[in-house]
């Protein structure tokens, strides 16, 4: 097959949507298949991992995100898919590419689209009243499912917002890079790596970026509530974003370092050296870090709403999004035995992986082609 990526969000500090694009597009390669993908064009000389054939077209800034550009040359765009001939378009946007997918199907290209976002807890994020937001998410779902030959989600809730419309959607979760997010004990017999700092302060660690729909404001107000307590705690922040300033601010005074946006093998270091693992995004289609912690036998302590406690389970623990309930289950973790929560997230993380993720993908474009491949070993 000749498959194209399609994605606005993709950018030198974006985080889970160029990251499963980019190990899709491995695995694809991998199975013999052609790979393309259009994305914006930054002005960044940036490199991002992917053997996939890059096309980057011109674009404009989103105000406020820190980063992100939306493509909007219909011309550009026509004439970019066009050159790569594909068979198949895995779309990643429902804002400026909408139109692609009736564009495709008078053309005979299929469309699938991958929904990485859950529109109605989004808005909600931002205020918007609950009924408000059900029905725009359900109008712009209904009009972005127009003309496509399957929806694709990466968890049960996330699929549920389109099959409220009648719409019907596959769920294929994503994986963890098993060669980067591994736990400590692997790393010390490979290459005789530091062993794990013993006593200190109770290490937590944040990665995502941080932007509203993040939450990133709950993991300093969880180290703030713990310091209170007089819990001897620490918190690494991981990632960038719009609210990178307003959560420096916020965390003045307390033991909170933020470090940036970091390379993969950087954020499995750190994750490493961490005793807990905070997830306080409100509306996650997945959770692609909270997974990451757990591949390196780190707990991870998430909100009940969205698709984190969904992916999480028993490694960690979902409670309400108040930092005295995160601060509680950090208590916790922390005190049980080791051992067994350690090899609990190992467990919950050991079937996630981008092999079978990719794989049920191909089933996909290959199902809306007419094509059969077989199931993959161990999926």
């Amino acid at each position: 097959m000749r498959i194209l990526q399609l994605a606005n969000f993709v950018s030198p500090t974006s985080g889970g949507i160029k990251t499963a694009l980019g190990q899709w597009a491995r695995r694809y390669r991998a199975e013999g298949h052609t790979v393309g993908a259009i994305v914006p064009a930054t002005g960044d000389d940036w490199a991002w991992d992917t053997p996939a054939q890059v096309r980057a077209v011109g674009s404009w800034p989103l105000p406020g995100s820190a980063g992100y550009r939306l493509m909007t040359g219909r011309a550009e765009i026509a004439e970019a898919i066009a050159a790569f001939r594909p068979d198949v378009l895995e779309i990643s946007d429902r804002t400026t590419l909408r139109w692609v997918p009736r564009w495709a199907r008078a053309r005979g290209i299929a469309c699938v689209m991958v929904a990485h976002e859950n529109v109605t807890d989004v808005a909600r994020t931002w205020g918007v009243p609950r009924a408000v937001a059900s029905a725009v998410a359900n109008g712009l779902n209904a009009a972005s499912a127009a003309g496509l030959d399957a929806v694709v989600t990466p968890s049960a809730y996330a699929a549920s917002e389109f099959r409220r419309i009648g719409v019907p959607a596959h769920v294929v979760p994503l994986g963890v890079d098993r060669g980067v997010f591994r736990p400590r004990s692997e790393i010390e017999r490979g290459d005789g790596a530091p062993a794990r700092r013993s006593g200190g302060p109770l290490h937590l660690v944040h990665v995502g970026r941080l932007s509203q729909e993040k939450y990133p404001f709950l993991s300093v107000k969880t180290l703030v509530e713990l310091v209170l307590r007089d819990v001897d705690a620490e918190l690494t922040i991981v990632g960038d974003g719009p609210h990178r300033e307003r959560v420096a601010r916020a965390a003045a005074g307390f033991p909170v370092e933020l470090v940036g946006h970091r390379r993969p093998d950087e954020v499995a270091a750190i994750l490493r050296d961490a005793d807990v693992v905070l997830a306080p995004a409100p509306a996650e289609t997945f959770g692609l870090a909270a997974l990451e912690a757990m591949a390196c036998g780190v707990p991870v302590v998430c909100g009940d709403t969205g698709a984190l406690a969904e992916v999480v389970g028993d490694g960690g623990r979902a409670v309400p999004a108040h930092a005295t309930s995160f601060a509680n289950a950090v208590v916790q973790l922390a005190g049980a035995e080791r051992a067994p929560v350690r090899e609990r997230a190992l467990a919950r993380a050991e079937g996630l992986t981008w092999e079978a993720s990719a794989h049920a993908m191909l089933r996909v474009h290959a199902g809306v082609l007419g094509h059969h491949l077989p199931a993959a070993a161990g999926a």
